[in-house]
């Protein structure tokens, strides 16, 4: 199996990371009707945020988009193409977004996730994070990285 590879993402993997997304929530867009457009506006995520691809082979398998806040770095999306799940490619991309975060002189990260999604809330406090709050549908979670 060829080496999996994350970098920085560019336009040019714009139509290759909508696809990866739109396939990881995929199963979540059949279960949760409130479950808004995760893919909108990719290109202009990739133009002004932090956003990193796993690649294999040249095709990407996942992605995580990330802002920078005052005091946190923000994961605003990741998804991993259900073709390659349980190959620990989003705890790859979370450990890189682990790793920005530190070079940015930030210690802590935050996501928000549907509180419908039982098993990425369970994956997540797996790998560190914490229920920070719920609220509706939402629930943010948040890791130390101190």
């Amino acid at each position: 199996m060829a080496k999996l590879s994350l970098r920085r993402a560019n336009q040019n993997d714009v139509t290759d990371l909508t696809d990866c997304i739109r396939a990881a929530y995929a199963p979540f867009k059949e279960q949760i009707s409130d479950l808004p457009d995760v893919t909108a506006g990719i290109a202009d995520d990739v133009a002004d945020h932090l956003v990193f691809v796993a690649e294999r082979a040249g095709r990407v398998l996942g992605g995580v988009i990330c802002t920078s806040c005052s005091d946190h770095l923000k994961v605003m999306n990741i998804a991993v193409h259900p073709d390659a799940a349980g190959q620990g490619i989003g705890r790859a991309l979370l450990a890189r977004v682990e790793h920005e975060a530190f070079q940015m002189g930030l210690y802590r990260l935050k996501l928000t996730t549907h509180i419908r999604m039982q098993g990425n809330v369970a994956l997540y406090t797996h790998l560190g994070w914490v229920v920070e709050s719920e609220s509706g549908q939402k629930v943010t979670m948040t890791k130390s990285l101190s």
